[in-house]
């Protein structure tokens, strides 16, 4: 048994999403802030324990590790498992259901945008778990262990962002009202229980690695919180709100100086919902990396802001390390991008950034995120995002189909057109997804390169019936979507691989 004190243990489930595996930056930023103010406590990473040998003793090697630990830390009073997604809400009840099968007193707690947004159904109907975090939860879970672990128990001083049930049984809801505005006030991030190696995949060893990095894991990290852009798919404020929210450059830099010369961390992914929302504040961040002897590679995995990029942000990103980014399009089709989902972004911005990447760094790897299935969705929308693909030739483009999530403009718009092509009764438990996750998936993802991954992911659902598009229509449409994606990939790849060999001959004098 450990003879220090352990309070608190966080879970991430297993997901099965093809993307590199990589440490959740959620579960660690409510560690770090619970260990900041005195509590002790432990990760759990079940990404990192199944593999394609054990896989199918999935269910198995989940109770064993749990019940292992549990025994271990007989002490422990609170259980915490994320749930950003709704694709993976089926494995945190069965997570649930496991810990408290194993101990009934441990305090079960999730989080994440799913949760956020179901928060209500979920503290009403499934008993297995006895708190839900409402928004960013650094602050709440805080609030839950000083109750628990001092041993006061429920009462009413939980307030801002936070759903359970009282002693009577009555449904408590306490809703988010304010978020952290200064994220300095949370601290250094603490990595002393993430191993770094057990987040090397198959596909780490065929990165895309001009600098010959040797890849331990590709790290994400935040440099802000929140999207200002009120698109009406998007659920994220649920989580984050509505306002932009820069870390401090100098905050920013210590985190990249503590995963690069005491981990060896040498590549990133920055997973922040706005990147450069901020042009002088990213002009600042990426200009102290230059001048930093830091040697690093980033990407850009959520969708950098295109209305504010321009040659001299993109100069200084590429100076910085930048190898791939994302560029959130949505649709060939402007009318349904700024009139239906507000993006406010015209075609001319998107082919002016577009061409200047391709002209000037033909090596920088562009991912086009499409939005494929909303209610105005048309034939003639779905040509114009055809034909965009088509000349924006060296961008690889991934389609993702609409899910009408709880919260957003869209969701209330089929509900009242009656738009939906699923039962919306019970949407708090379903994989609410286009692309339903199966283990068979996560197994792949084990193993895999992602990028291979994703051209196999065929199968979907459409979850919304256009207006003046039958799914039947809809769905031949996508499938000319992805076998336009199918046929890039190869081309492109061979494409940036010999710009890559140029610019490093260049660059490098190799």
């Amino acid at each position: 048994m450990n003879d220090e004190r352990v309070d608190f243990l966080l879970v991430t489930p297993l997901r099965v999403v093809a993307y590199p595996l990589e440490p959740a930056l959620g579960p660690l930023s409510l560690y770090s802030f619970a260990c900041q103010n005195g509590f002790n406590g432990d990760l759990l990473d079940f990404n990192t324990l199944i593999q394609e040998e054990n896989f199918s003793d999935y269910g198995e090697i989940v109770f064993d590790y749990l019940k292992q630990w549990i025994d271990d830390h007989p002490e422990a009073k609170i259980i915490g498992i994320t749930c950003l997604f709704s694709a993976i809400f089926v494995r945190v009840l069965e997570l649930a259901k496991i810990i408290k099968s194993i101990r009934e007193d441990i305090v079960v707690v999730i989080g994440g945008n799913h949760a956020s947004i179901f928060h209500d159904e979920i503290i009403k109907k499934a008993q297995e778990i006895d708190y839900v975090v409402i928004g960013e939860g650094e602050e709440q879970f805080l609030s839950i262990l000083k109750l628990h672990v001092s041993g006061v128990g429920l009462n009413a001083d939980l307030q801002n962002g936070v759903a359970y049930r009282s002693a009577d049984g009555s449904v408590v809801v306490s809703p988010k009202s304010n978020y952290i505005q200064d994220l300095n006030y949370l601290g250094a991030t603490r990595y002393d229980k993430v191993e770094f190696e057990k987040y090397h995949t198959p596909d780490m060893d065929t990165f895309y690695n001009p600098k010959g990095h040797n890849i331990i894991c590709a790290m994400p990290i935040s440099t802000s919180r929140a999207c200002p852009f009120k698109c009406n798919f998007c659920s994220m404020y649920e989580t984050m709100g509505r306002k932009f929210r820069p870390k401090d450059n100098k905050m920013v830099m210590e985190e990249l100086k503590v995963l690069y010369y005491e981990h060896g961390i040498r590549y990133f992914r920055i997973i922040d919902d706005c990147s450069t929302f901020n042009k002088k504040n990213s002009m600042d961040l990426f200009s102290d990396i230059v001048s930093s002897d830091m040697d690093i590679s980033f990407e850009f995995y959520n969708g950098l802001s295109i209305r504010t990029l321009d040659e001299e942000l993109i100069d200084v990103l590429v100076e910085a390390g930048l190898l791939r980014g994302s560029l959130a399009i949505e649709t060939g089709s402007e009318i349904l991008r700024n009139d239906i989902m507000r993006k406010k972004l015209s075609n001319e911005k998107i082919y002016e950034i577009y061409e200047y990447f391709d002209k000037k760094y033909p090596h920088i790897w562009l991912i086009g995120l499409f939005l494929v299935g909303l209610p105005e969705e048309t034939a003639e929308t779905l040509e114009s995002t055809m034909s965009m693909v088509k000349e924006l030739k060296n961008l690889w483009p991934v389609f993702n189909i609409i899910v009408p999530y709880p919260g957003t403009e869209v969701y209330d718009q089929c509900i009242r057109d009656g738009l939906f092509t699923i039962e919306t009764q019970d949407l708090w438990k379903k994989e609410l997804s286009a692309n339903p996750p199966t283990l068979e998936l996560a197994k792949q993802n084990i193993s895999t390169d992602w990028c291979a991954i994703e051209q196999k992911q065929i199968d979907h659902t459409f979850l919304v019936e256009p207006y003046d598009l039958s799914l039947e229509q809809l769905s031949d449409y996508y499938k000319k979507l992805m076998l336009l994606k199918q046929e890039s990939w190869s081309r492109i790849k061979l494409k940036k691989e010999e710009a890559m060999k140029n610019w490093v001959a260049i660059n490098f004098h190799a």
